[in-house]
């Protein structure tokens, strides 16, 4: 089957923003998201709103982070399309693991679902994690971040190891955050949109603070 005739899980772009609209990233803490959500996700086929800001696509988006060392799982995705079917992210770097959440999500989150069904497929990970609730990544800067709202979690690992259940990484490694804002400063990096915008959320968390809305 292809990507574009799957069924995934969709807001209206008015019931999840409207009088709370934000560009960039807002923590879980601050509006009511998750409510809005749950009230009014409903599934649609992929390639009939790839192109319609009206309709927000789900997206599931997690920082895989070893809470002990401090460090995140950061990775070069690659630029083989044999190995690596979505062009638009070719080559680019990123810290978050996730995609779109799908019908066969089920369960009194499917958000969540859909993100663990993600970590096994992409990541690896089947246990030895927890998941929380970070926040929410909206980016309107551009027509891809115009048809997708992020939900944000850190995956908590017990060990900084991950092993790719997939092609799809060139290379990838556990690093600091002074090394991410290092790859994300570089003229020689292309850094994934929604990476950039949940770099310093993550950091503060990792810092014993809390995140704090940032706009982009």
């Amino acid at each position: 089957m292809s990507k574009f005739d799957k069924q995934i899980v969709c807001v209206n772009t008015a019931d999840l923003l409207e009088g709370q609209y934000f560009q960039g990233f807002m923590p879980a803490s601050h509006k009511a998201y998750a409510e809005r959500i749950c009230a009014h996700m409903h599934g649609r086929r992929r390639g009939d709103v790839e192109e319609d800001p009206s309709v927000k696509q789900l997206v599931g988006y997690a920082l895989v982070v070893h809470p002990n060392s401090k460090t995140v799982f950061g990775f070069q995705r690659s630029a083989d399309q044999t190995k690596y079917s979505e062009k638009r992210l070719h080559g680019k770097w990123s810290w978050g693991v996730g995609g779109h959440i799908e019908s066969i999500d089920t369960g009194a989150d499917p958000v969540a679902a859909g993100l663990r069904r993600e970590l096994a497929e992409e990541g690896g990970l089947t246990d030895g994690y927890t998941l929380e609730l970070l926040g929410y990544i909206n980016d309107d800067r551009d027509p891809i971040g115009k048809v997708h709202f992020g939900v944000l979690y850190l995956v908590k690992v017990d060990k900084a190891d991950l092993h790719p259940a997939d092609g799809e990484l060139a290379s990838g490694d556990f690093l600091t955050i002074d090394e991410l804002r290092e790859v994300a400063a570089s003229p020689d990096c292309t850094v994934e949109g929604w990476s950039h915008i949940a770099l310093e959320p993550c950091a503060a968390v990792l810092s014993g603070k809390p995140a704090q809305p940032k706009s982009f």
